[in-house]
């Protein structure tokens, strides 16, 4: 079977065609984000490429598992949450595409719909971890087990995403994703992105759009963003040095944080995955930090050369989802269980989600 994994990233949108017979990556492709949000077409011209029998992605915030044929309006705002930056119209574009060419596509779901993650933990919260997160935990879980053998039950990790845009931590306990950290409360920057932001600053600049949650990271620390691999030569200088340190202190308390999940055994592994992961400077700095846990620390692996983790991880599960090698791996993670929207948990006077996202579908259609 060819499963294709589709990663909506920061900088660019990533595929990876898997054969899961061999699990080995047949193709891999790259689209600029840039070039997506000027056209959606960019998307599909990769698709048509290398016909897949199954497709996971791209699945925005998340949604519970959806194959693509029952996918209604409604859901789709859900699950990119009615936004309409030029980014998420081409996203919802190329799932109308997909739709229109009868493609074998499923979504799948962000950490908090997992009903694997206790509710006390999901309250007043929205972002655990996006559906990419969640293909990067699947990764992960199929990484330690390749590696070390065993069953997928048995395995306890905690996974770290260290992205261009957000970071974000996934506890995993017996094959189960328990919790989750998403980018948005993430305690301490991320490259580009604030991480948790003093709720001061969105008063004091006024209003606050879904834009500038792409601010505030240490890439700023030069002024406009820079890569990674040119930041790090730049340590010497006190500026980048405050705020590399600044991303490394919050790594390590999102970390201490999700260690107290852990009962009664703490982790096995620490697997590190993202784009900073890359950079050995980042790595290698980032691994010293972490060697205080006392866990093993090391990269995570895959099975592919080039394409991000997120759309490896999600390469596993379409093959899972469409009853391939990786059904088992689907299985464990309880996909099939997740429910509701990401907005469910979300209990404050006068909110009411059903409204807010019938505004959003509604601006949603008038964008499209």
């Amino acid at each position: 079977m060819r499963a294709l994994g589709i990663d909506p990233g920061t900088s660019s949108f990533d595929f990876c065609w898997l054969d899961d017979e061999r699990t080995a990556a047949v193709h891999e492709a790259s689209v600029p984000t840039s070039e997506v949000a000027k056209s959606a077409r960019s998307l599909l011209s990769v698709v048509k490429d290398v016909a897949a029998d199954v497709v996971v992605g791209p699945s925005a915030m998340g949604l519970p598992v959806t194959h693509i044929s029952a996918l209604t309006d409604l859901e789709l705002a859900q699950a990119t949450l009615g936004k309409n930056t030029e980014v998420d119209i081409a996203i919802r574009q190329f799932i109308m595409m997909q739709q229109e060419l009868n493609l074998n596509v499923f979504f799948t779901p962000n950490v908090i719909q997992l009903p694997t993650v206790p509710a006390y933990r999901k309250r007043n919260k929205v972002d655990m971890g996006t559906a990419d997160k969640t293909c990067i935990a699947a990764l992960a879980l199929w990484d330690y087990v390749n590696r070390e053998g065993g069953d997928y039950r048995a395995a306890n990790l905690l996974v770290l995403e260290l992205g261009f845009g957000f970071n974000a931590v996934m506890a995993i306990a017996q094959g189960k994703i328990i919790d989750g950290i998403g980018g948005t409360i993430f305690p301490g920057p991320g490259y580009l992105t604030i991480g948790a932001m003093d709720l001061e600053i969105a008063h004091t600049l006024g209003s606050f759009s879904e834009a500038q949650l792409g601010f505030g990271g240490i890439a700023y620390a030069a002024g406009d963003v820079i890569p990674p691999e040119e930041y790090v030569t730049r340590l010497d200088e006190a500026r980048f040095a405050t705020a590399w340190n600044s991303l490394a202190e919050g790594v390590v308390k999102a970390v201490a944080m999700e260690l107290t999940v852990f009962e009664p055994a703490p982790p096995a592994e620490l697997i590190l995955s993202g784009r900073l992961t890359r950079v050995p400077g980042m790595y290698d700095r980032l691994v010293e930090h972490l060697n205080r846990f006392g866990i093993p620390v090391r990269r995570l692996a895959g099975y592919a050369d080039k394409s991000k983790e997120a759309a490896q991880g999600a390469a596993l599960l379409a093959s899972g989802l469409a009853g391939g090698t990786y059904s088992d791996l689907v299985d464990t993670l309880e996909l099939r269980g997740a429910r509701g929207t990401v907005l469910d948990h979300v209990q404050w006077p006068g909110f009411n989600a059903d409204e807010l996202i019938q505004k959003k579908l509604k601006a949603m259609k008038m964008a499209l």
